[in-house]
């Protein structure tokens, strides 16, 4: 065993029970001299070679042995250390409460961890004081009782332990805070719920919406947020209802086409209605393709946005989701046969969606510079996990993630990724 990997309270019931071999071959006398000089050896290598400061005291509080570790501690030499009461290495002031707790084990002495909840301190021979880690044992030498201690500098935990509460205090501080906002948001979007639920109005859209609407079906605040989602949009998305009104719409989106979403919304207020369709990233980062509808609702307490989703992987026929595109779109079924596929990448073959149609993903991306990487992505995608790749094709770049493609009930239905040409360090998004 490594003797740094050997804990404080190992090391005092292997000191002890090494001890105890040596007693008992000095009582045995006859025919053990051989087990007395084994016993002895490992007593003298396990004290001497412990990384940590290892001190024996007598039942006089005096020091009658330490190892090297103590002797580069605390700065004596063990002969300075010898035959001194071990007060010396305690500052003065807490020598009083020192003698306190050293009283109290000589009573009932035994292995004991005094670290724990105790703030204890030793003293250098330069008068440095330090933070310690402290272990106490029992250890009988002879007929006399003594008491083994096993001592670390704990300056470095302490240290560790002030700045983790500095930041535990700035994090409960920020917590305080944020639900602070979040209770007066909370409350603000409360207050609107119940004023619009007064009105006749607001109990029309609240029937509809809960009655009749058989899609997914979400209500927005102008700025995106979320205010009502029903059932099937649970089930849909993977998310609780607390969770959609902690939520903001673009959080439904891929990175690069959340930033749209302000513009976006502005659009549909400015408009009244908006159909786009895109795809939408599930709790579980899968992915779904959908169609919305976004509708403008005027009532006396401001304007909201319905938007009913329709998940077109649940069509017999994908439609293509892109017109066109700086890259490609392949959709698959759980055989790895295409179903749909857009866009014009250089190297793989321009087919229309009904000319790719039953194709195998393999077939369709033979001898070209993605057929391992994107084959590879897709059968991870396959398996429930999505899956990132880059591919370098006739001086352009590639970058690309294939992804679980995932019906209303969420079992998988087959996989879809998209590769965008990022030679320019600007992919658009789609």
């Amino acid at each position: 065993m490594n003797q740094r990997e050997i804990g404080q309270d190992h090391i005092i019931h292997k000191l002890t029970s090494c001890q105890q071999h040596i007693s008992d071959a000095e009582k045995a006398k006859e025919g053990t001299v051989e087990a007395l000089y084994e016993a002895r050896a490992l007593f003298e290598n396990l004290f001497d070679l412990s990384p940590d400061a290892l001190i024996l005291i007598d039942s006089h509080a005096c020091i009658i042995r330490l190892n090297t570790a103590a002797e580069r501690l605390f700065g004596y030499t063990k002969q300075e250390l010898t035959g001194t009461d071990h007060g010396v290495l305690v500052p003065d002031r807490f020598k009083s409460k020192h003698e306190s707790q050293m009283k109290a084990y000589a009573e009932k002495p035994r292995v004991r961890v005094m670290g724990i909840g105790l703030e204890l301190h030793g003293q250098k021979k330069d008068g440095t004081v330090f933070a310690a880690d402290i272990d106490l044992g029992p250890i009988e030498i002879g007929n006399e009782h003594c008491v083994l201690a096993v001592v670390r500098d704990a300056t470095k935990r302490k240290r560790l332990e002030d700045e983790l509460d500095s930041y535990r205090q700035r994090l409960e501080q920020v917590v305080v805070l944020r639900t602070a906002e979040f209770a007066k948001a909370n409350a603000k979007l409360t207050q609107e719920i119940e004023e619009r639920q007064r009105t006749e109005e607001g109990l029309m859209l609240r029937a509809a919406i809960l009655d009749n609407v058989g899609e997914a079906v979400f209500l927005l605040n102008s700025r995106g947020h979320f205010v009502y989602v029903n059932e099937v949009a649970v089930r849909t998305y993977g998310y609780s209802r607390d969770e959609f009104l902690s939520m903001n719409l673009s959080q439904l989106l891929r990175p690069e086409e959340a930033t749209l979403i302000p513009e976006r919304l502005k659009e549909v207020l400015k408009s009244g209605q908006m159909l786009v369709t895109t795809i939408h990233v599930r709790k579980d980062k899968s992915w779904m393709p959908i169609q919305v509808l976004h509708t403008v609702t005027k009532t006396a307490h401001g304007q909201f946005i319905v938007s009913i989703i329709r998940n077109l992987a649940d069509e017999s026929e994908l439609r293509v989701l892109f017109h066109s595109m700086p890259g490609a779109l392949l959709i698959t079924d759980t055989n790895l046969r295409l179903t749909s596929c857009a866009g014009t990448v250089p190297d793989l073959p321009v087919l229309k969606p009904g000319q790719c149609r039953g194709m195998s993903l393999s077939e369709y991306l033979k001898g070209s510079s993605f057929e391992n990487a994107v084959l590879s992505a897709h059968a991870s995608a396959l398996a429930g996990s999505p899956a990132n790749f880059s591919v370098e094709s006739q001086k352009r770049k590639y970058s690309g993630q294939a992804a679980p493609l995932r019906g209303t009930m969420g079992s998988i239905i087959g996989t879809m990724s998209i590769m965008l040409d990022i030679t320019d360090n600007n992919p658009k998004p789609v």
